[in-house]
C-alpha cells in the first residue's frame, strides 16, 4: 500500500467513491487514531451522490438525520477510492452520543469517556491536520510515513 496525503479534522466532513454502485457516500471523522477513524455514517436519502458533494451539499443532506457510529481500520484512510476533505464543523456532545454508547459496551469507565468525547470536542475546534499515512503492518494500522 502506497502511502497518502490525509486531511485529518476532527469534525470534517468526506466524500470517497463508494464500490457498489460508483457513487459518492459521505461521513464525517468523529476520531482518528493509529488503530481506528470513528465515523459517523447517515442512514436514509441521499446515502449516496452521483458526484463529489460540497460540504453544503453534505450537511443539507444530513440535516435532521441521527448518525451511526461505525469504528473502522484506520488504514481504510490509504484505501478510500477518491476520498475528499470537503470541510468541518465543530463537535457537540450531541453528535457523539453513537460514539458514547460504543465506548460505554466495551465498559469503559464514564470519567474515561468524559475525557475521550471533550477531548474531541476541542479537537473539532482546531485547523485540521494534514498528515502523510502508510500502512503499519497488515492488521489495518497506520503510521506516519517517512
Amino acid at each position: 500500500m502506497e502511502p497518502r496525503t490525509v486531511t485529518i479534522a476532527w469534525g470534517g466532513y468526506y466524500s470517497q467513491r463508494a464500490g457498489k454502485n460508483g457513487g459518492y457516500s459521505i461521513w464525517r471523522l468523529l476520531d482518528f487514531n493509529v488503530d481506528a477513524v470513528h465515523k459517523a455514517l447517515w442512514m436514509g436519502e441521499p446515502r449516496e451522490f452521483d458526484h463529489a458533494p460540497t460540504l453544503e451539499e453534505a450537511l443539507e443532506s444530513t440535516q435532521g438525520k441521527h448518525p451511526t457510529h461505525v469504528p473502522i481500520a484506520a488504514a481504510s484512510l490509504i484505501l478510500a477510492e477518491e476520498l475528499e476533505f470537503l470541510g468541518s464543523r465543530p463537535i457537540t456532545g450531541s453528535d457523539l452520543e453513537g460514539y458514547r454508547l460504543y465506548l460505554e459496551h466495551f465498559e469503559v469507565e464514564a470519567t474515561k469517556i468524559d475525557q475521550i468525547l471533550d477531548r474531541i470536542e476541542v479537537f473539532s475546534q482546531r485547523e485540521p491536520l494534514v498528515l502523510r499515512l502508510e500502512a503499519d503492518g497488515d492488521d489495518g494500522r497506520v503510521r506516519l510515513a517517512e
